[in-house]
């Protein structure tokens, strides 16, 4: 599977569209909460993410937004999605990354401050 035990992060364009999971108003789309289900993960990334529960972060563009969201694997593991708007849209379209030996720490946009904090290990 993917980089044996190592924690693992994603950079991609197009965005998974997960619904507003933890009920701040902002999402990547209005699918539905319960997704993904097993049905959705016999195949593709979908698959891969529910396959390896080192796969930590996908960090996204396409929707412009300020967003993060955990997605619920079937497996039984999460992975959060984030995405940061346009720089040219706003200057404080920006967030820190932070990786320590034991997570990663994202930062609100514009402010430097930590938001999320991602457990590499759990």
């Amino acid at each position: 599977d993917i980089a044996g035990s190592d924690p693992v992060i994603i950079f991609m364009h197009i965005y998974l569209p997960v619904g507003d999971k933890n009920g701040d108003g902002v999402f990547f789309n209005s699918r539905e909460v319960s997704w993904p289900d097993e049905k959705s993960c016999s195949d593709g990334l979908l698959n891969v993410l529910n396959r390896n529960d080192n796969i930590k972060a996908l960090f996204v563009g396409h929707g412009h937004k300020n967003v993060i969201e955990k997605i619920d694997l079937p497996a039984g593991h999460d992975v959060y999605q984030c995405e940061t708007g346009g720089f040219g849209a706003h200057p404080n379209n920006w967030r820190l990354l932070r990786f320590t030996e034991k997570n990663i720490l994202i930062s609100a946009p514009g402010d430097g401050g930590a938001e999320t904090t991602i457990s590499l290990f759990e």
